[in-house]
């Protein structure tokens, strides 16, 4: 018998396996994750609005043969989804109107391929902290029409790559004037592996790497406009900011949400 969510019979009773197993590592009742992300407004509205591409998706996930830790892994980021959703239309944000839940020839929506293709990651995911973030990415995505199926792909492969670390640095950069961060340049001054490693993982989100994070430009007129190498002393965390793609990542995943004792504690370990 139809449920009304979108899910039957053995299919139902699937997804909720995994949404209560998600919920320990979410903090909240079995119960509640199911409401919030089934049978919730979210839920209504994703039923509406993407065919249910996320309790589809978990209808999926839920035939195939997952350890304990991936069901948990699974089960969670659709939480984070779900209340992100339900955030985002509590503040009178609106679905994105595009193209991006239309079935394609193939069948499959951008929706659909995204939501499984963030399911996927979680899955795998060891660094578990991360996991809340990819739901919030997900959830976002279904807001922002400006990040179209191209882009949405490359931002959630470059959110697989990053470590949690490095989702923290993002922050940190961000953030810097809410901190006292400390004057270091990458490469020097090492006092064991811990500083080389914290500064190796900043190292990579900057110059001729991945470029999430830069020099701020300079202003109009002030010189030339070819990119320059920055000097060591510019490759302090103080002068950096967020670039194009770190900001995405920053805004899209949430990165807001880091903890600041998260943040203090790579400071001191710099």
């Amino acid at each position: 018998m139809n449920t009304g969510s979108g899910l039957v019979g053995n299919d139902d009773d699937s997804a909720h396996r995994l949404l209560e197993a998600g919920s320990d590592l979410v903090g909240v009742t079995g119960g509640a994750a199911i409401g919030l992300v089934i049978a919730g407004p979210p839920g209504a509205l994703m039923g509406a609005a993407s065919g249910s591409a996320l309790t589809t998706m978990l209808r999926e996930f839920g035939r195939r043969l997952l350890g304990k830790r991936e069901e948990v892994r699974v089960g969670a980021v659709a939480i984070y989804a779900g209340m992100a959703y339900k955030e985002r239309i509590a503040d009178g944000d609106r679905l994105r109107d595009d193209s991006w839940f239309e079935k394609r020839p193939n069948g499959r929506s951008a929706a659909d391929e995204i939501c499984e293709g963030t399911l996927l990651i979680a899955q795998r995911e060891h660094e578990e902290r991360k996991v809340e973030h990819y739901g919030y990415l997900l959830a976002n995505l279904s807001f922002e029409s400006e990040i179209d199926e191209y882009l949405a792909n490359w931002l959630l492969q470059l959110a697989n790559e990053l470590t949690w670390t490095q989702l923290v640095l993002l922050a940190m950069i961000h953030r810097k004037g809410e901190f006292n961060l400390p004057s270091i340049t990458i490469g020097t001054g090492l006092s064991g592996w811990t500083p080389w490693g914290l500064r190796q993982q900043l190292a990579d989100l900057g110059y001729a790497k991945r470029e999430l994070i830069g020099l701020p430009p300079p202003p109009p007129g002030s010189g030339p406009s070819i990119p320059v190498i920055p000097r060591k002393v510019e490759r302090e965390p103080a002068h950096m900011e967020l670039h194009s793609g770190g900001m995405l990542i920053y805004q899209l995943m949430w990165l807001d949400r880091i903890p600041d004792a998260d943040i203090q504690l790579l400071i001191d370990r710099l």
